[in-house]
């Protein structure tokens, strides 16, 4: 009896699931046509290319395309949805990478962005050194990013939202513009959370990448609410601000800047498990080191400040990516020496910022005018080549160790069990009455 009912709720799921694809392929823009494509990247759910776009009205621009095949389809659409979340708003934020289209075409699935010629954060920093007024520039817009996803209410929006948790943070998942602002890229692991939803059985695994997963996650031992989710994106956030630190030069002198690292890379190699992830981040509560310089310097100091308070051991203990974007705001000034007026470290410049984004300058010092460090060039993509997949890609951003049985945590239980206790969980659970307690869900659709 037992394996029918297991059988009959695969197979409702599956029905969901195809539901899903189908309306999927209804609602799609199939009118978009794309030539010119080239490959810039590969990724855990696809690969992007740069491309043109070419619209029905007889224009074009050049795009990014994120192409997935249906094994990927349920990173697909808990990115559709989440964009479409996004669209529905009066306005698009600025430090949340902008969605044009999405394409269903037979097993292919395309989500078709803007293009910024930078490519992501890790391609920035591991090819070249930046000065401090990109630092601060790329650590605040990406702050932005995460606080209006986090926010009901964000800073400087103006309109209600509904709550998005990321779930993979990561250098590789935010992109960088012509002019160094940064936008949150990569929503096939991110959810919403809706408030008043009947509790029931849904499982949680240790998603995203292992290298930036936050101590609770590694050990399991977590409160699965809302402000601890939060918490897990703010940890991860902070790993990303240590890239940023990592390669800013301060004094002028960019032959001193050690070679790109990644997090943890000194103490775990490239392809860390997670029991040697949970080893270093939990039991010997290691983080990243900073510089002399950048402990030294009174900017680059505060921000270390900032990512240390960020990637405390307890998720209670860290403060929120709203704090630490108001923090890095009243740090980013140069002053009147510079030009500016006083109007610039104030409410009303970003808000003249948030108004038109696109045809306003970003109110943090220009990196184009630093003097001590230039602007790294833009990538030329006549002679670009995408890089090839390393096996640390592989290995390193998958839900599970080799050899290691994935864990999915339950919130009925509030613990991490495994897959053969999760199924006994929920037959139990079948036969018992439900209960209508409000819980927080983090279900976009329903497999």
């Amino acid at each position: 009896m037992e394996d029918v009912d297991a059988s009959t709720e695969s197979a409702r799921r599956r029905k969901n699931f195809m539901k899903l694809i189908k309306d999927c392929e209804e609602t799609d823009n199939k009118n978009i046509r794309l030539t010119n494509e080239q490959l810039v990247a590969n990724g855990r759910f696809g690969r992007v290319y740069r491309a043109i776009m070419h619209s029905d009205d007889g224009s074009s621009r050049v795009v990014a395309v994120k192409k997935q095949n249906v094994n990927d389809a349920p990173s697909y659409l808990s990115e559709r949805a989440v964009f479409k979340i996004f669209a529905d708003l009066p306005t698009w934020y600025p430090s949340i990478l902008h969605c044009i289209a999405t394409q269903t075409i037979g097993d292919q699935f395309n989500i078709i962005t803007d293009f910024h010629e930078r490519l992501s954060l890790h391609e920035l920093v591991s090819a070249n050194v930046i000065g401090l007024r990109a630092a601060i520039r790329i650590i605040m817009t990406m702050l932005d990013g995460l606080q209006f996803l986090h926010d009901e209410r964000p800073f400087y929006f103006g309109h209600q939202k509904p709550v998005i948790i990321h779930r993979d943070i990561k250098s590789k998942n935010i992109l960088i513009r012509r002019d160094m602002t940064a936008c949150i890229g990569d929503f096939g692991l991110a959810r919403k959370f809706e408030y008043g939803r009947p509790k029931n059985a849904d499982l949680l695994g240790q998603v995203g990448t292992r290298r930036y997963m936050s101590p609770e996650v590694l050990e399991g031992a977590t409160e699965f609410t809302p402000v601890a989710f939060k918490q897990m994106d703010v940890y991860a956030m902070a790993l990303v601000m240590w890239e940023v630190l990592s390669r800013t030069c301060v004094d002028g002198k960019p032959d001193q800047v050690p070679e790109y690292k990644l997090p943890y890379e000194k103490e775990v190699g490239k392809n860390p498990h997670i029991g040697l992830m949970r080893s270093i981040v939990v039991t010997r509560r290691l983080r990243p080191e900073f510089r002399d310089d950048i402990c030294n310097h009174p900017k680059t100091r505060e921000l270390k400040t900032i990512t240390e308070e960020m990637w405390e051991p307890e998720a209670y203990g860290r403060i929120t990516a709203g704090c630490a974007f108001d923090r890095v705001w009243k740090i980013a000034p140069e002053g009147s020496q510079n030009g500016l007026d006083e109007s610039h470290a104030t409410d009303k410049a970003l808000l003249a910022y948030y108004a038109d984004p696109e045809n306003t300058p970003h109110p943090t010092p220009d990196p184009e005018h630093d003097p001590l460090m230039p602007t790294p060039p833009i990538i030329d993509f006549t002679t670009f080549e995408a890089p090839i997949c390393e096996d640390q890609d592989a290995r390193d951003l998958g839900y599970r160790d080799e050899k290691q049985e994935e864990l999915i945590f339950d919130l009925n239980v509030n613990r991490y069990v495994s897959q053969e206790e999760a199924e006994l969980l929920r037959k139990r659970r079948k036969n018992e009455d439900s209960t209508t307690t409000p819980e927080w869900s983090t279900s976009l659709f329903e497999f």
